[in-house]
């Protein structure tokens, strides 16, 4: 936590990524604990990034082919205040504020290339 006081009073910068779909599933309430942990120790912000889906993976080659991604960037979530019983609130709030935003941008990155049809009107 020393270095990540000395890292804020420096203004440099310091990321943890959490993966896309543990976003999105249970097992993320439970499994990625140490980055806000460190961010309520330390009394620093979490700056929740939301990156659409990666349909252009090659899962069984491993490879990105070429494609396109919706990159948000959200307000910054303070943690004043808080203290390590604030945990469980933190996650909940982050995902609660991402993961309309990565559906949003799912269906608008998947729509812009043709993979879903975009919405009718009328």
């Amino acid at each position: 936590m020393q270095l990540l006081k000395l890292q804020n009073r420096k203004r440099q910068n310091y990321g943890c990524f959490l993966k896309v779909q543990d976003v999105t599933r249970a097992r993320y309430m439970h499994s990625k604990r140490g980055a806000f942990h460190m961010a309520i120790s330390a009394q620093l912000p979490i700056l929740p990034v939301v990156y659409s889906r990666y349909y252009f993976l090659d899962k069984k080659e491993r490879r990105f082919d070429h494609g396109k991604i919706i990159m948000t960037t959200l307000p910054p979530i303070h943690t004043t205040g808080m203290t390590v019983n604030d945990i469980d609130k933190l996650m909940q709030q982050t995902r609660d504020v991402m993961i309309p935003v990565f559906q949003e941008s799912n269906k608008e990155v998947l729509e812009s290339v043709g993979i879903i049809p975009p919405p009718t009107t009328g």
